[in-house]
């Protein structure tokens, strides 16, 4: 195919975003607002909206994460010459455009924790008496310290986003596009740095802060293995409603098999960092790092979710996406791209629901109730003490007496996820967890499908869908392998 007449038909690869998909999308943001709503008045409001703030939190998170990580696709095949991807970066790039989006709903999150809207970090912004380990983290989980981190991280996310998607813009017009693509380079190599390190400090703050007696090494590498499979489960479905539209007639079965190649990949990797995270928590054995699993595994809903994410996320792509024949096949794949959607979704789902929504009704109860846990026993033994069936191989050994007693431990006997009441070592009641998975649930992440659908179609409907002056292009549009 000569250049002449590449150029000539695909000059006529402009998007209308409008009809069913318009509308879908319109529909889908609605039910979303429904859940919104529903959730901030679910139990009269119980925990400071406890239910809403965690399902804000959660897709805000997960949604904006698909986005950084398409921009930062783009800049690891611009750095290693993957000219394969020529004729599908406009669709990467307008993912960028959910960034925006991204920052104005965590400017919410932040102006929640200033102002005392939400319970998302109770930890630490309303630390118990005697808390040592919050403590010892107390320079770096402060109020301040968040905001600052947000601020500086989306500024740059922006910033690179904006000057990817601009230029390769321009670079329709530009004559020397060979020295547009080197200047690319250096970009790109900025970026990928950037991303790094931003996406994982920002991943403890978000997620891994919401139980600060807890941390893992891994945290970031197993969010960004989450990222990315998000990412390409939402490429995925944009490419195929683009095609139902009579759009991306040039991208052939060679493209979609590398983007599934690569879901399957990060799938493998994702389970890779699942289980080293886990089985090291386990082998240390250390209290506080156990009991942010042995706490999820005594609520039933929670422990379930632990595996049937396991299942999704990885038996389910390595038996379904293995072969060639399921990489090149649009039923396979598409469904397995809605399937992992939502199986990293149940993951992230995990890390998010259980903290804010296993609290008393206020900070000042949370306060109360674990300054009167008893000086002799805490609660964190009488856990051990009542679920240890081998004292040579308990979770969570005991704890001295005379050892401070932290929130974690004031509150380590929660575990039902209905509404119920338990008992503290001195007999004191809190309140029990609140956390499901239920129809706002379910109605706030088809909300966040909506609006990333509607911001990415109305991003790829303003210019043409294919950078015509790359100097990969051809190479993209003979791609086969």
């Amino acid at each position: 195919m000569g250049h002449d007449k590449v150029h000539f038909d695909l000059d006529k690869e402009h998007y209308k975003f409008e009809g069913s998909i318009k509308t879908m999308t319109i529909v889908f943001m609605a039910l979303g607002l429904l859940g919104a709503i529903w959730a901030f008045f679910d139990n009269g409001g119980w925990n400071h909206h406890a239910r809403f703030w965690s399902n804000f939190l959660l897709n805000s998170y997960y949604f904006n994460a698909m986005a950084l990580t398409a921009v930062f696709f783009i800049a690891a095949h611009t750095i290693g010459y993957g000219g394969w991807i020529a004729s599908v970066k406009r669709i990467f790039e307008s993912f960028s455009s959910f960034i925006l989006i991204g920052f104005i709903c965590f400017l919410i999150i932040i102006a929640g924790l200033w102002f005392d809207w939400h319970s998302l970090y109770h930890h630490w912004t309303h630390p118990a008496p005697g808390d040592t380990i919050v403590g010892d983290k107390i320079a770096f989980l402060n109020k301040g310290m968040y905001t600052a981190l947000a601020l500086l991280f989306f500024a740059g996310w922006i910033l690179f986003s904006q000057w990817f998607r601009k230029h390769s813009l321009e670079s329709d017009y530009m004559v020397d596009e060979i020295s547009y693509n080197q200047k690319s380079k250096y970009i790109a190599a900025g970026y990928i740095v950037f991303f790094g390190v931003g996406t994982s400090v920002f991943s403890w703050l978000a997620l891994m802060s919401l139980d600060p007696h807890w941390y893992s090494t891994l945290f970031g590498w197993y969010n960004f293995a989450s990222y990315m499979c998000g990412f390409l489960c939402m490429t995925i479905l944009i490419i195929l409603i683009l095609k139902a539209k009579g759009q991306l007639t040039y991208v052939n079965d060679s493209h979609m098999h590398n983007i599934v190649l690569f879901l399957f990949g990060f799938s493998v990797f994702w389970t890779y960092l699942w289980f080293s995270q886990f089985m090291l928590q386990w082998y240390g054995n250390i209290p506080e790092d156990t009991m942010w699993f042995v706490k999820r595994f005594e609520v039933p809903m929670f422990k379930a979710f632990f595996w049937v994410a396991f299942i999704i996320n990885f038996i389910f792509p390595f038996l379904f996406l293995m072969k060639r024949t399921a990489k090149r096949n649009p039923w396979i794949y598409g469904i397995a791209a809605v399937i992992l959607l939502f199986g990293h979704y149940l993951d992230f789902y995990s890390m998010v629901m259980f903290e804010p929504n296993a609290v008393p009704h206020h900070h000042e109860e949370a306060k109360h109730d674990a300054s009167h846990a008893s000086s002799k026993t805490s609660t964190l033994k009488l856990y051990a003490d009542n679920h240890t069936t081998d004292s040579s191989h308990s979770v969570i050994p005991a704890v001295d007496a005379a050892a401070p007693v932290t929130e974690s431990s004031a509150h380590a006997n929660i575990a039902s996820s209905d509404h119920k009441t338990d008992a503290h070592a001195d007999g004191h009641a809190v309140e029990g967890h609140h956390a499901t998975l239920g129809l706002i649930e379910i109605l706030m992440f088809i909300g966040f499908i909506g609006l990333f659908l509607f911001v990415i179609l109305s991003t790829l409907s303003k210019n043409r869908l294919v950078p015509l002056k790359s100097p990969f292009l051809e190479e993209s549009l003979n791609y086969h392998t």
